[in-house]
């Protein structure tokens, strides 16, 4: 054997055959081309106003304005203009009745693009990974023991078998399985062999034909059944995030949102506002009957009676305000969290020992104002690097607490 080969026989590899495996800008190279071609597939299967659907649906919990709001909203202030109310007022009004549509609007458009976004933003950095010097260490450590949290599987890069994480594995990648470990993707034997496994699917624990002696009665000495290689047919990363695309608006939507869609739509403006706009509209008709046999002559019109009274004391009930206050709350939420996690991992990677970390954890210091601002704005923005608009906040942080 040439002193250039490398030796795997500590690896106990079953196959004898030389693999050369993929070089790691070649592998980077195919998950960029795997994951952007499933973007741009879900863009392109994406309907371009199909957030707007969300908005429109009255009985959608994750929109605040929905389509009785909009036309509550409408009539409103095309009423409001015959009445007497200063022309300011009413600008006042049909701003704060449009920003609360516009801003609906934007964090549903979010929601519905955020991961796309942030695909985006995966693939800028895995563009820039191409130009790093990889090598053995670049990887974590070949006998790592197992983890529920990083799955890794040994493969072939550039010569050299090294523990590469599912997420990194890519489609033509040479990979050792050992006896009882699942398969990461669909896979097939690189030597197919008869009365062999020579085909895996993803999750299928790779089980090596063995023929046992099953009159061992005492502890005996045997061959240690050896690891396979194996090629992959597809990518693991581009089945998890196929997954994530298609099952991002199955989840159930979390108690918070639930609890302001119960509160604000279905009590106020399915419940309270039609019945104060009755009770309203039913004292104005006394009044009138009052007038009419006291032979008074009323003082307010026909309109001011049972179209402007009545829409002046349910107005606060729309949600002029509101979709803004809880768009501005959620996302400072967010940013406050971000910035915590950012400080918290400052403080673990300078050194801080740990006695100090918990006298400072009743205080939360964000660092500096500037860095809040930034992920204020990014999370505005619906570039945020934190949790997305479609993930549920109390199971993540149920999950890593």
């Amino acid at each position: 054997m040439d002193a250039d080969q490398p030796k795997f026989d500590h690896l106990y590899v079953e196959d004898d055959a030389k693999v050369e495996g993929l070089g790691n800008e070649k592998a980077l190279e195919i998950l960029i081309e795997d994951v952007e071609a499933l973007a741009q597939e879900y863009k392109l299967r994406k309907k371009a106003w199909s957030h707007l659907q969300d908005i429109l649906n009255p009985f959608n919990p994750q929109s605040i304005v929905n389509v009785t709001s909009l036309v509550l909203l409408l009539v409103s202030a095309l009423i409001l203009v015959a009445s007497s109310l200063s022309v300011w007022l009413w600008l006042l009004l049909v701003c704060c009745g449009t920003g609360s549509v516009m801003i609906n609007v934007w964090d549903n458009y979010c929601r519905h693009y955020e991961i796309y976004y942030r695909i985006r933003y995966v693939l800028s950095k895995l563009r820039e990974c191409i130009h790093y010097e990889w090598n053995e260490t670049s990887y974590p450590h070949l006998y790592m023991p197992f983890s529920p949290c990083i799955n890794l599987q040994w493969a072939y890069r550039a010569g050299h078998v090294v523990n590469v994480p599912w997420s990194l594995l890519v489609r033509g990648d040479f990979i050792l399985l050992r006896p009882g470990q699942p398969a990461p993707a669909y896979c097939t034997r690189y030597q197919p062999k008869d009365g062999c496994v020579n085909e895996l699917k993803f999750g299928d624990v790779y089980n090596p034909t063995r023929s046992f002696n099953p009159r061992v009665t005492r502890p005996t000495a045997r061959t240690p059944v050896l690891n396979t290689v194996f090629v992959l047919q597809n990518t693991p990363y581009v089945r998890n995030l196929e997954g994530t695309l298609l099952q991002c608006f199955t989840k159930p939507v979390d108690y918070y949102t639930s609890s302001l869609y119960t509160l604000n739509v279905k009590c106020v403006q399915f419940i309270l506002y039609p019945a104060l706009f009755v009770i309203v509209i039913l004292v104005n008709l006394l009044r009138l009957n009052y007038y009419v046999e006291s032979d008074w002559l009323p003082s307010e019109s026909w309109i001011d009676l049972f179209l402007i009274q009545p829409i002046t004391v349910t107005l606060p009930l729309l949600p002029l305000v509101l979709p803004v206050a809880w768009f501005g709350l959620d996302n400072y939420g967010n940013a406050v969290l971000q910035s915590s996690y950012q400080q918290e991992f400052s403080a673990g990677k300078s050194g801080l020992d740990l006695k100090k970390r918990l006298h400072q954890r009743h205080i939360l210091s964000l660092g500096s104002w500037s860095a809040l601002k930034s992920n204020l704005i990014s999370c505005m923005r619906g570039d945020g690097r934190f949790v997305t608009r479609t993930a549920n906040l109390l199971h993540v942080l149920g999950s890593v607490s």
